[in-house]
């Protein structure tokens, strides 16, 4: 809409306050898609699943809402403190008149929303007392069984085994587990839920070394909850 598709207004024929927002709002729907980059100052994110925030540079403000949907698809929580760079459209929420950006999609400015999310969950998990050192389990000196979760192609594997065998003949149960990709946390729960019911008495969990996206299976949150209810203690061999 261009600035002369104003509706008309004076003394005698004023606009009502309806008006003026709603074609205030329609001038800057016509600018479309734009990304931004700021400063998160406030967020919250009721029980709607929308999330709500502040971006701030410069000295100037701007409030943002991002649907439930799209809040769905990201992989960190927007939180105060972060800086962003954020795609979305202008537009004026009538009932305050105030001009507002609808976000679709937002990622760091800075650090990677991996690196974020990351963070995120350690911090999550060490309220809620995962980390705790007296959640730690002894190793029994001598166990009778060790179960191993991890790749059965992998290097990792016969090293494990070259290992276990060199300080003492143990017996092992192998349960074979993607170690990366999209399917790798849920196999990794379900290889240490197997070796668990056969009984073992030790739980030696890994692989190989790799980059940062190939380790992200045992970041995971399900992976993670599975070790700290594990019955049995739980040795991290990766990388």
């Amino acid at each position: 809409m261009a600035l002369e598709d104003r509706p008309a207004s004076s003394r005698e024929q004023p606009l009502g306050v309806a008006d003026v927002v709603r074609w205030s709002g329609r001038m800057l729907d016509g600018i479309g898609l734009v990304w931004l980059e700021g400063e998160v100052t406030q967020s919250s994110r009721p029980g709607s699943g929308h999330t709500y925030f502040a971006l701030q540079d410069r000295g100037c403000v701007l409030a943002a809402v991002m649907w439930g949907r799209d809040a769905q698809r990201m992989r960190f929580k927007i939180e105060a403190g972060q800086r962003l760079r954020v795609r979305g459209r202008l537009g004026v929420y009538d009932r305050d008149g105030k001009m507002q950006l609808y976000c679709d999609f937002a990622e760091p400015a800075g650090h990677g929303a991996e690196a974020i999310a990351l963070e995120q969950l350690k911090a999550k998990l060490a309220a809620e007392g995962m980390f705790a050192l007296e959640k730690k389990r002894p190793l029994p000196r001598f166990p009778r069984r060790i179960g191993v979760v991890t790749s059965a192609h992998g290097a990792a594997i016969h090293d494990i085994i070259r290992t276990i065998h060199r300080r003492m003949p143990t017996a092992i149960l192998i349960a074979d587990a993607a170690v990366q990709g999209p399917n790798a946390p849920a196999q990794l729960v379900q290889g240490m839920a197997m070796v668990v019911r056969a009984g073992v008495d030790v739980l030696i969990i890994g692989r190989g070394g790799g980059s940062a996206t190939d380790l992200t299976a045992f970041n995971h949150e399900r992976v993670v909850r599975t070790i700290s209810r594990c019955p049995v203690p739980v040795i991290s061999a990766v990388g």
